[in-house]
């Protein structure tokens, strides 16, 4: 039953998830309650209340919304993910952002935008001056691939956790 609670759940929620952001930009509300009460639900009966990390994860999540580093379903959707697999959340915000950064250089030169990218990173580092939006890449790609990656990494067995 912890096979499907941590590798099966997570999975289907970022499927769902991607599709509902690419199509629509958004993660809907009614679905983070669905997902919401199934994490809690599935993880309070079958291992036990989640803790400690989901409550270090709503912090975290609240300061990216405000930064405009994410959006709020961005957030719903890590909290989520925090219930089912507790601290290798952190370890999957991690490979997110790489993944976002590799898929926006990717964006940025499969556009012709390569300029406007290093423009906006100078702007960003040395004038602290908010950059302009160069491409529209959905954070629920890049918590996938970030996933992918975990699962990736602990099947060859370079994670053991």
């Amino acid at each position: 039953m912890e096979f499907t609670l941590t590798i099966i759940f997570p999975s289907v929620i970022l499927a769902i998830a991607v599709v509902f952001d690419l199509l629509y930009k958004k993660f809907p509300n009614y679905l983070f309650l669905i997902f919401a009460l199934v994490a809690l639900g599935t993880k309070g009966i079958l291992v036990g209340f989640p803790g400690f990390w989901v409550l270090l994860v709503i912090p975290l999540g609240l300061t990216l919304f405000y930064l405009k580093i994410l959006g709020a379903g961005d957030v719903k959707l890590i909290f989520v993910l925090a219930v089912l697999i507790d601290v290798v959340v952190f370890e999957i915000l991690l490979y997110s952002v790489v993944w976002g950064g590799m898929l926006g250089l990717t964006s940025a030169l499969f556009h012709g935008k390569i300029k406007d990218l290093i423009s906006n990173m100078k702007a960003m580092i040395f004038y602290r001056i908010k950059p302009y939006k160069l491409n529209f890449i959905p954070y629920t790609v890049c918590l996938s691939f970030a996933w992918l990656t975990h699962l990736f990494l602990k099947q060859r067995g370079v994670l053991t956790w």
